[in-house]
């Protein structure tokens, strides 16, 4: 029930993402403010964005994957230290699949399990421009 719960998130995010179609005001806003009140023309056009420790989680991920999606400059996207999990790795794992320009990616400390891993790995099969991929697995401790 989990897998398929996970498959739904990750089909409905992506559908909107591989699309370009924008996020919602309300998730944009929410987004914004929790980056540091930028604007989404700031945000597509940075060659360099670090969100790292902004509190991201699988609820922000539409408005991740449509910045990179539709940015023709960002070169390096860092959001090390969040929340994104396996649904915000697969859901940016595709876009990196249609995305010519993003070289450096940054994903530690992300609760990213397996099938995120896994997605970003089928990514790279396809993506050559992105030359420096760091996800790193969150790895339960009891």
């Amino acid at each position: 029930m989990r897998c398929l719960l996970l498959l739904l998130s990750v089909t409905s995010v992506l559908a909107r993402a591989l699309t370009a179609e924008p996020p919602t005001d309300a998730a944009l806003s929410q987004v914004l403010v929790k980056v540091g009140g930028i604007t989404l023309e700031q945000a597509v056009n940075s060659q360099e964005l670090d969100w790292s420790g902004k509190h991201l989680n699988a609820a922000d991920v539409n408005v991740l994957a449509y910045v990179v999606s539709v940015s023709n400059v960002l070169t390096t996207f860092v959001l090390n230290s969040n929340q994104i999990g396996d649904v915000g790795a697969t859901a940016i794992a595709q876009v990196l699949k249609v995305n010519k320009v993003l070289k450096v990616l940054r994903l530690f400390n992300n609760k990213i399990g397996d099938a995120g891993a896994e997605a970003i790995s089928e990514a790279l099969k396809v993506n050559t421009v992105l030359k420096e991929v760091r996800p790193a697995l969150y790895i339960p401790r009891s």
